[in-house]
């Protein structure tokens, strides 16, 4: 899983059965327009060569999933915002300015490992409150 950040909100972007990303997520958190929607972008990908793993998939969670790359690709292609955020974190690791460049990339993105911990942090407060509320009934 990915989360991402778009007019600060923060949202999942869902993994299918084979590790690829959810390209509707990133249009819906974006805005939803029609005309910057996952077959729009794939067009442009196959044009310019610039999508690495695309599929479509039906059904209930159907949509278009990708490759981690192509997901900041099309990320950076829907967001101005976003898009500035990957070239300022790159010209400051050219520059060697790493910590000022995580900064600036987690201003947009949370990483796997902080998710992680959320979700141990989260199991473990449910246990404390189970053993707790069960100790004293």
């Amino acid at each position: 899983m990915i989360k991402l950040k778009f007019n600060d909100v923060v949202t999942e972007i869902h993994q299918n059965d084979d590790g690829l990303y959810r390209l509707n997520d990133i249009h819906k958190a974006a805005g939803g327009q029609k005309k910057d929607g996952p077959s729009y972008f794939i067009a442009y990908s196959n044009s310019r060569k610039i999508g690495n793993k695309i599929v479509s998939e039906s059904g209930r969670y159907g949509g278009s999933y990708a490759d981690e790359k192509t997901v900041y690709k099309y990320a950076a292609w829907m967001d101005d915002n976003f898009y500035d955020v990957v070239f300022d974190t790159f010209h400051a690791v050219v520059n060697g300015e790493s910590e000022q460049a995580l900064d600036i990339a987690l201003s947009v993105a949370v990483p796997q490992a902080i998710i992680d911990k959320e979700k141990a942090l989260r199991v473990q407060m449910n246990d404390l409150i189970k053993e707790k509320l069960g100790g004293g009934h």
